[in-house]
């Protein structure tokens, strides 16, 4: 185990730039810094805010094993829908919203969330004239 002192510590602080950076020691026990993105997607967890143009798809990483999908269809405030994803393909929605649909024929303004292929990563598709932001976090079964 490798000790590190308070004033090695403070020698890395000037080195984070903002507070969405965390200090720590990597698989080598050096001092690394890491965003709080890295860390959570390391965990299996992915947390987004995207913009998703008119027709066009946002593919979720690492979601092919399955998982807890919140989303939310944010250009038009609807409620965060709330869906289990499993690896075989199926889905099972927990709590729907308006803007957000799992039915791959949809052609309302909906956010649609599919898969391309069994076990494949989950799509999420704009099917809207307009560009729509998408809140997205993602907590991965792994």
């Amino acid at each position: 185990m490798k000790t590190i002192t308070f004033e090695t510590m403070i020698g890395a602080l000037p080195q984070m730039n903002d507070i969405s950076q965390l200090l720590g020691l990597n698989s080598q026990s050096n001092i690394s810094l890491a965003t709080i993105a890295a860390v959570l997607n390391k965990g299996g967890i992915i947390r987004v805010e995207t913009i998703i143009k008119s027709g066009k798809e946002y593919e979720i990483k690492n979601s092919s094993k399955g998982g807890l999908l919140f989303i939310q269809n944010a250009s038009i405030e609807h409620d965060i829908s709330l869906i289990l994803f499993f690896a075989s393909g199926g889905n099972y929605v927990v709590y729907p919203s308006k803007g957000v649909s799992v039915n791959t024929n949809e052609t309302s303004d909906k956010l649609v969330v599919y898969r391309k292929t069994i076990n494949g990563e989950l799509y999420v598709k704009n099917n809207s004239n307009f560009d729509r932001t998408a809140f997205v976090c993602f907590i991965s079964i792994k």
